[in-house]
């Protein structure tokens, strides 16, 4: 029969090999095959394979990675008083796929005009993130926000940024354990669930840093929350926030490939009622701690105490 192709056949694995990396899949290979191995027509493609007598002709993959970019330190100047409009951010910034860097600032009604250095200077206090985009092709941008203060004031931020500077996704496991290798990260409902061998947890993160200089006073966490509670199961629907002692990526975390927890300093979360509702949780403990290492912000995995359901 006649090829349709003849030559290098170049297939972009990326997507696999990443889940390989994360965890996510196991490293068993690849299979070649016809979409419909059941057709009834004369088809032959053929292959080399690495014993083949011309060495040029093995099959190869080749990969390029970088680092993922982080914040390895940022000095900040915080506002010096009411409408001084002199508070700064100056992020050193570690790793990252290289390439030339363009950067742009935001705040909280969005791009900033004509913030497009990696320093920010002559602003106010309130929060601002950084959005660091690579020219390097297929490499992802960066986002991380950091806390400007005023001096000797005590103020509130309210820190609602976009998605971007959020890390969040689901974990599912069923009793069948064909769920746990599955990502859940671009859902619009976060939940905690146990009913029936089967598990739902959440993990959360917000990208922020913290000036070991501010003294903070309050950290409270809302949510919107709503009851779903299996009542077949259990009339108890309370879960616990626990600390995350390791780095994740919410495009790749699985249960199977979940980071542990630490037991203690955890966020209680009481049963809620059915009807949707505004839920604040102090969160003060947990902003302390990462304020003295920023580095350690793994943010929380949301979990169910008994058989219950929330979103």
């Amino acid at each position: 029969s006649t090829l349709d192709f003849q030559g290098w056949l170049n297939i972009d694995v990326k997507n696999h090999v990443q889940n390989m990396v994360a965890g996510v899949y196991p490293n068993n290979g690849w299979m070649l095959y016809h979409n419909n191995e059941a057709e009834n027509a004369n088809k032959h493609y053929i292959f080399r394979s690495d014993d083949h007598s011309t060495a040029s002709f093995h099959p190869k993959l080749e990969i390029s990675y970088y680092i993922p970019m982080s914040v390895a330190n940022a000095a900040i100047v915080h506002e010096s008083a009411s409408g001084a409009n002199d508070g700064s951010v100056s992020p050193v910034l570690a790793g990252g796929p290289g390439g030339a860097y363009t950067y742009q600032w935001f705040d909280k009604n969005g791009a900033m005009p004509g913030k497009t250095a990696l320093n920010l200077s002559g602003v106010p206090y309130g929060w601002y993130g950084v959005r660091v985009t690579s020219s390097v092709a297929g490499t992802e941008p960066f986002y991380y926000a950091f806390l400007v203060g005023l001096n000797c004031e005590d103020v509130d931020i309210a820190f609602n940024p976009g998605p971007e500077f959020i890390d969040d996704a689901v974990l599912r496991h069923n009793i069948g354990n064909t769920d746990r290798f599955n990502n859940y990260h671009n859902t619009a409902i976060l939940n905690m669930a146990y009913a029936a061998g089967e598990t739902s947890r959440s993990v959360l993160r917000f990208r922020i840093w913290l000036d070991e200089v501010l003294q903070l006073s309050k950290a409270a966490l809302s949510l919107m929350v709503k009851d779903v509670r299996y009542t077949l199961f259990s009339p108890d629907n309370s879960g616990s926030m626990y600390l995350l002692d390791g780095d994740w990526n919410e495009r790749f975390i699985t249960f199977s490939s979940q980071p542990d927890y630490l037991p203690s300093g955890f966020i209680p979360i009481p049963s809620l009622g059915t009807a949707p509702q505004l839920s604040t949780f102090d969160a003060l403990n947990s902003f302390e701690l990462w304020q003295q290492n920023n580095a350690e912000n793994f943010g929380w995995v949301i979990s169910p105490n008994s058989a219950a359901g929330v979103n």
